[in-house]
């Protein structure tokens, strides 16, 4: 999913995920696949009317996955299902649906950022959470957007969530060093350099040379040298 350039320096990430989640062709909206990939790969064209005419079906029919006499959860695997069903508290049986659904819902947050549908997008994430709730990259896109917003202490507790998720959940590693890119760059925003700068090095040892946090360590050493300099 892209992200929107930073204020820090010229930040822009761009991480559509691919459906790699748990998938069973029995499952409950894997039909929908198809569906949500071509909307991805539309979305990564600039096409967003054709990436939201490729999505309406799909939501459409996530939309109604949860019933009065029945709960619906996205997981990766077995271990979150069952994770899932004994903290529920609803009584309800619960359903194991395909990822297709909170791929839909964060691919349609994706395209409403782009088309600066802010309350959108922020709605879509909501729901990717809520369907899909032991995935951290959701969170990490809502406090991305947070923090456009001028929301950082929203955006910080956004990203903090991700971050109890993938240390957490192994299904959610693939996204460590992403987060901690996140969470380095909204204690820039807070003007907690120090911290900033170790987080950025943490994400290096996950993602050597990435060239987001090498950016982002070279403005941290331009704005310590600003503030030697003599008022």
């Amino acid at each position: 999913m892209a992200l929107l350039p930073g204020c820090a320096s010229a930040q822009v990430e761009t991480v559509i995920t691919s459906l790699k989640r748990a998938h069973s062709p029995f499952q409950l909206g894997a039909r929908f696949r198809a569906d949500a990939n071509a909307a991805a790969r539309a979305a990564m064209q600039r096409d967003y009317t054709e990436a939201r005419k490729r999505l309406a079906p799909v939501i459409a029919y996530c939309d109604q996955l949860a019933t009065p006499t029945r709960d619906v959860v996205s997981v990766a695997n077995a271990a979150e299902y069952e994770a899932f069903v004994t903290a529920a508290t609803s009584g309800k049986p619960v359903e194991w649906i395909d990822s297709a659904c909170p791929s839909a819902y964060k691919m349609a947050a994706f395209v409403d950022i782009e088309t600066r549908d802010h309350e959108r997008a922020l709605a879509m994430l909501e729901k990717t959470s809520a369907i899909a709730p032991y995935w951290a990259e959701p969170h990490a896109e809502r406090g991305y957007l947070l923090n456009q917003l001028g929301r950082v202490s929203e955006g910080l507790a956004s990203y903090q969530r991700a971050w109890e998720l993938v240390e957490r959940y192994e299904s959610n590693d693939y996204a460590r060093a992403l987060v901690l890119r996140g969470l380095g760059y909204t204690y820039i925003e807070l003007h907690d350099l120090d911290r900033a700068e170790d987080l950025y090095r943490q994400s290096l040892q996950v993602d050597p040379g990435n060239s987001t946090a090498e950016r982002e360590l070279e403005y941290i050493r331009q704005q310590r040298e600003r503030s030697q300099l003599p008022q």
